[in-house]
């Protein structure tokens, strides 16, 4: 996998936006931040991403919220990783677009094994297309 792709961090506490941003820094990722759903929406609007790594519980559009908008607009092209506290029912994800749910407290290789999963299936998925 590109080590250099881009990710979008969408994440209302700043301190795990930091924690997020720089573990995929340090592995090479090319990092965007959102600091909330609003946010994620016009970053999107105007550049391209290999994930989407979005928290649920944000205030003002929420995590679900986003992923709904984002699943109409982005046509699955870009996967998103989930990466919460809450338990979300496998049904919810899938109806929401969701390809990944990585847990909180954030465990590296559980982040990096879910980021890989994914972007091969998306790869594979536009290879298919071509």
């Amino acid at each position: 996998m590109n080590q250099r792709m881009r990710v979008l961090v969408t994440e209302d506490d700043s301190k795990t936006r930091e924690f997020l941003g720089s573990m995929l820094s340090h592995k090479g990722y090319s990092v965007t931040y959102a600091g909330n759903g609003e946010e994620a929406l016009e970053i999107i609007k105007e550049q391209d991403f290999g994930a989407i790594l979005m928290d649920i519980m944000m205030p003002g559009l929420n995590g679900e919220e986003t992923a709904w908008t984002l699943k109409g607009y982005l046509k699955n092209r870009t996967p998103i990783i989930a990466v919460t506290a809450l338990q979300m029912n496998p049904s919810l994800l899938i109806k929401l677009g969701i390809k990944e749910l990585v847990p909180k407290p954030i465990m590296a290789n559980r982040l990096f094994e879910a980021i890989e999963r994914v972007t091969k299936v998306a790869m594979s998925s536009r290879i298919a297309c071509a």
